[in-house]
């Protein structure tokens, strides 16, 4: 029979002309070559900015700092202040807590001892920074704190209410 092929269940199928495809057409490959050219085009630099993305991550890390800041506060109750200090001239930030005895730096959700240091080329205004939490987890100074993070990629800004929350953004 012309035109047929068996199946796997040993049916007969049709295919157009007799022939079954084995491979793509030209067409094919250059739609697809040029897919691949056009998302190049539109991801590849975005890829290469390293300090954005550098300065976008380090935000997002002291927004997540401060907002552990003020639950350890909180969990630690009266007595104690627990303090996120950021200090872009020494190169390093951490959570300090102060029962009364002396200040001691706390340990990194991830486990490494703080202060941690900051990343090559990325900087924080003003410097340096203390925002201190008391055991309802507001900052003890009750105003907002505006923290720049700066790198070569631009800038990004992070606030602390006088509640202790932590966001992106101006306050």
């Amino acid at each position: 029979m012309h035109g047929t092929r068996p199946t796997r269940q040993g049916q007969t199928g049709f295919t157009p002309g007799g022939l079954t495809p084995h491979g793509f057409t030209l067409v094919e490959l250059v739609v697809v070559l040029v897919a691949a050219g056009i998302l190049a085009a539109m991801f590849l630099p975005r890829l290469t900015q390293r300090a954005a993305y550098e300065e976008r991550l380090f935000t997002a890390e002291l927004v997540s700092i401060a907002r552990h800041a003020q639950q350890q506060a909180m969990m630690r109750g009266a007595g104690v202040t627990v303090t996120l200090v950021l200090d872009s001239g020494g190169g390093r930030y951490g959570i300090q807590m102060d029962d009364g005895t002396g200040a001691v730096w706390l340990t990194h959700p991830d486990g490494r001892p703080f202060p941690v240091p900051y990343p090559a080329g990325i900087s924080t205004a003003p410097d340096p920074v203390q925002v201190s939490y008391n055991a309802l987890g507001h900052t003890t100074a009750n105003s907002a704190v505006t923290v720049t993070v700066s790198s070569a990629g631009g800038s990004r800004s992070l606030c602390i209410e006088p509640t202790g929350y932590a966001h992106e953004g101006g306050c």
